[in-house]
């Protein structure tokens, strides 16, 4: 049996050519708005984006971000990143806090807009 609902469909684009407008701050980046507008009009209405933090703090200040899981772990880095995503900032692109978890020393928080059911509410069905 599969872990993931029926409803979940992996789509490879990787033949398709996709055409993205680069962010009009700095044209060295792709507008997160433009490639969810690019693949919503393949009928692509789901998606999730996995990246470091600069990534996601892209999709949560253009207010695209409906679900998400973060992880945190209790390592530090030597010349460490600074994310730059607080609370604060999640909660700014309208999400609320649902829960969190402890798994083996990190800790696992989910968020979601209001309106957002999360998909599956038995914690053991959608996390490893």
């Amino acid at each position: 049996m599969s872990k993931f609902p029926d409803a979940v469909k992996f789509v490879d684009l990787s033949d398709k050519k996709i055409n993205l407008k680069s962010n009009s701050v700095d044209s060295r980046f792709l507008s997160p708005k433009a490639i969810v507008e690019d693949l919503s009009s393949r009928g692509i209405n789901h998606i999730m984006v996995e990246g470091g933090p600069a990534t996601a703090l892209a999709f949560l200040r253009n207010n695209l971000v409906d679900r998400a899981i973060i992880v945190k772990a209790p390592i530090q880095f030597k010349d460490p990143v600074p994310s730059s995503i607080s609370e604060k900032e999640i909660c700014q692109a309208g999400l609320v806090k649902l829960g969190q978890m402890d798994s083996g020393g990190d800790t696992i928080e989910w968020w979601s807009r209001p309106e957002r059911a999360w998909p599956i509410s038995d914690d053991s069905l959608w996390w490893p």
